[in-house]
């Protein structure tokens, strides 16, 4: 659903956005396989949606929390050996979109 519905998806109000954030967080969890792996393609879809497009800018506290939380299950633990490249592709899509801010850069 996410992968078509994007864009509808985006104009939903934050409390919503931030339900279907916190699912996405559930399936990376989640240890069947076809779940994690479903959660990671979502995420990646919704990454590179924001990327050639955009989105309020609330969701960008949303995707830095699913961004540590992606690489908290990649890093730490629990990602299925085989949706490994789906985890790898869900990080490399959020770290693109996610600006970069160094606090000793910022004065």
């Amino acid at each position: 659903m996410l992968e078509h519905q994007t864009a509808q998806i985006l104009q939903l109000p934050q409390t919503r956005i931030s339900q279907l954030i916190s699912s996405l967080i559930l399936c990376i969890r989640n240890p069947l396989k076809e779940v994690q792996e479903s959660g990671f393609r979502a995420i990646a879809s919704l990454a590179l949606y924001i990327r050639m497009n955009s989105a309020p800018s609330f969701v960008q506290e949303l995707l830095e929390m699913l961004l540590t939380e992606t690489m908290a299950s990649l890093f730490i633990g629990g990602v299925d050996t085989d949706s490994v490249s789906s985890a790898c592709s869900a990080v490399h899509g959020l770290s693109t979109i996610l600006p970069v801010c160094h606090p000793y850069l910022s004065s």
